[in-house]
């Protein structure tokens, strides 16, 4: 009986769908980063220099078959993926709240500290996930 059990410890007795899902997961995960790292500088020069608020482009097409379907859900939680999601969409497209230029320096710097924050729940949220994965890939 302890050879079945130690059998399926392994990631072969995972389904290959579900293995090929949360390497989609986690790639998603690791290129909206990224995403986000990039835009994180954008932000960094858009507080002193103004211009165009900088928009980037990430992916949740993982995302949202997770939310659909969770494979992990002992170890991520639906509620936080659904944050997950709603921080992404909304660094995605500036708020509308945004005012046209001209922008003081104050006004940019409080822009920039904003996308900083969300940038920074979304990184936890997204390391959070990728342990989580790497966890279930292991106890699978």
């Amino acid at each position: 009986m302890d050879d079945v059990k130690h059998v399926c410890e392994t990631n072969s007795c995972e389904s290959p769908t579900r293995r090929q899902r949360s390497a989609e997961l986690n790639l998603e995960l690791r290129a909206n980063q990224t995403v986000v790292d990039g835009l994180l500088n954008w932000y960094s020069v858009f507080a002193f220099t103004g211009g165009s608020v900088p928009s980037g482009r990430c992916d949740l097409a993982a995302t949202d078959s997770y939310l659909e379907r969770p494979f992990v859900i002992d170890r991520i939680s639906t509620e936080d993926v659904k944050r997950y999601r709603y921080l992404i969409e909304s660094i995605m497209v500036p708020p509308e709240g945004i005012s046209p230029r001209p922008r003081t320096l104050h006004g940019r710097k409080q822009i920039a500290d904003a996308f900083g924050q969300a940038a920074s729940e979304i990184r936890s949220l997204g390391s959070r996930f990728e342990s989580a994965l790497m966890i279930k890939g292991r106890a699978v």
